[in-house]
């Protein structure tokens, strides 16, 4: 996706949010655990590279495939995994 393709994206995705929520709903979001770093660091390469999003809403899962499982994802998951009592992590931007 090309920079005006996400802004675009991006727009949609809000204004869906927006009519989940006058129906009374809350937006779940699950992502990929990437996502999250790219959020730390103000980048947008995962969104420019493979046209994923980086959405928000009121609580965000984020995901780790198994299916990815390979020596490096030991230490993905210690980096990313919650600390005991911190559950900032689950609610969006």
């Amino acid at each position: 996706m090309q920079n005006q393709g996400i802004r675009k994206a991006n727009q949609d995705y809000e204004h869906l949010n927006a009519r989940i929520h006058a129906h009374g709903y809350p937006v779940e979001v699950y992502q990929m655990f990437s996502m999250a770093d790219e959020r730390k660091a103000h980048s947008t390469l995962l969104e420019r590279l493979l046209g994923v999003l980086d959405l928000s809403g009121d609580r965000q899962c984020l995901m780790c495939y198994t299916s990815l499982r390979d020596s490096w994802l030991d230490s993905v998951i210690k980096h990313t995994a919650p600390k005991p009592g911190n559950r900032h992590w689950q609610h969006g931007r």
